[in-house]
């Protein structure tokens, strides 16, 4: 059985944008605990999605990404820094590094009710060996 060209998940809860890194009083620099939350999050819905759908792990390869960004209120969030933490966050489960990443669309929406993050990831280099195009 040949291994799947897509995977998807969703990251329950508000989108939250990667934070920039930040200087400890003793010269350290560390990531916001927001930011670590939401990767840890990330992880856990993409790891569950790749068990559950067969997708084989830590891929190298051309990704096309698909997020859907569902707000809880009408501010804008910066839409690159939300997506920025969710690929971060897929490093080493859904591909090897975020690098492999060659198309990538950001959505967002409104959700008062269930705020959200929808991922959609295809495997573009293996679609085109099926389609012959090689």
């Amino acid at each position: 059985m040949s291994a799947p060209i897509e995977v998807s998940f969703e990251v329950s809860g508000p989108p939250v944008p990667k934070g920039r890194p930040r200087f400890g009083k003793c010269g350290g620099v560390y990531t916001p605990d927001a930011t670590r939350r939401y990767a840890i999050g990330v992880q856990v819905a993409a790891l569950a999605a790749c068990i559950q759908q067969r997708w084989p792990r830590g891929q190298r390869g051309d990704f096309a990404v698909e997020i859907d960004l569902y707000m809880a209120d009408a501010r804008l969030a910066d839409v690159d820094n939300c997506a920025k933490a969710i690929l971060d966050g897929a490093n080493k489960t859904v591909w090897a590094d975020d690098r492999y990443v060659s198309s990538l669309t950001v959505r967002r929406h409104i959700d008062r009710e269930r705020p959200r993050a929808e991922v959609r990831v295809r495997r573009l280099d293996i679609q085109l060996e099926i389609g012959g195009a090689r």
